[in-house]
């Protein structure tokens, strides 16, 4: 997989390029991207329980049950073109996940970038908690992670190592972005906005819909940065007194677009 930018023989990658080797499908090859859906970032190894049922994830080799089912699921093509892609899958309730949902991913390819719409609805009788996610890999310019890269966003946490939000810390608008290799933080009050610096060539823009949330992570080797949208900050799912739900017939969109802006 590969999205990149092209003119005059010059060539912007804006993800990390996956090179097709095959993987574990719980351990993705730190390239390409992909939708975190029905929840996002961890969850205990134990699951949790919503109303009267239980959902239990499995587990990866490394005991770790995070970002949801989509990613190890077997979507189908439902409409192709030359600019164009529909994807579909339809989850059955099992142990993990117990409550039944379509789900779909609707991709479109312009001049200027690439445009994701990833969407779920509820087809079961009764609320099912959801969470929307995508997670993406964008390059680093020389594996240095830019200080100072402004975003808007009204609070900032700080992730432990279950992978849940810390206390929140006020921010200003316009604040400036401090990541460290390896750091994971998440963002409230988002505006939706991204841009991150390719050195003096321009950058990598996203723009998201659907969610004022947001979570980055740096690679422990600055080879690249994580920028996720998502609908609910870590650890609410299962944590919060009003966790995201979707009604029967009930249908969630989250929008998702990267291009590249020249200097």
């Amino acid at each position: 997989m590969a999205l990149q930018w092209e003119r005059a023989g010059t060539v912007h990658p804006l993800v990390v390029p996956w090179e097709g080797h095959p993987f574990d499908p719980h351990v993705w090859p730190k390239a390409g991207a992909f939708p975190m859906l029905p929840f996002a970032n961890r969850l205990p190894a134990s699951g949790f329980v919503f109303g009267d049922r239980r959902a239990q994830p499995q587990a990866g080799p490394l005991g770790l049950v995070q970002h949801g089912l989509a990613h190890r699921a077997a979507w189908r093509v439902q409409a192709s073109g030359t600019d164009t892609l529909s994807l579909v899958w339809t989850h059955v309730p099992d142990t993990q996940w117990p409550w039944a949902f379509c789900a779909s991913q609707i991709f479109r390819l312009s001049p200027d970038g690439l445009t994701l719409n990833l969407g779920v609805r509820n087809q079961g009788d009764i609320a099912m908690p959801l969470v929307l996610g995508w997670h993406p890999y964008h390059p680093l310019a020389d594996g240095v992670i830019p200080q100072g890269t402004p975003i808007r966003a009204q609070t900032q946490h700080s992730l432990d190592h279950e992978g849940h939000a810390g206390p929140p810390t006020t921010r200003s608008d316009r604040d400036a972005l401090a990541l460290a290799p390896g750091e994971t933080l998440a963002f409230a009050g988002w505006d939706g906005h991204f841009r991150l610096g390719q050195g003096a060539d321009g950058a990598i823009v996203t723009r998201s819909r659907g969610t004022s949330n947001l979570v980055l992570h740096a690679a422990p080797d600055a080879r690249y940065l994580c920028v996720e949208p998502v609908t609910q900050l870590p650890g609410h799912l299962i944590c919060s007194a009003q966790p995201a739900v979707l009604a029967p017939g009930e249908r969630a969109d989250l929008q998702w677009s990267c291009a590249w802006e020249a200097s």
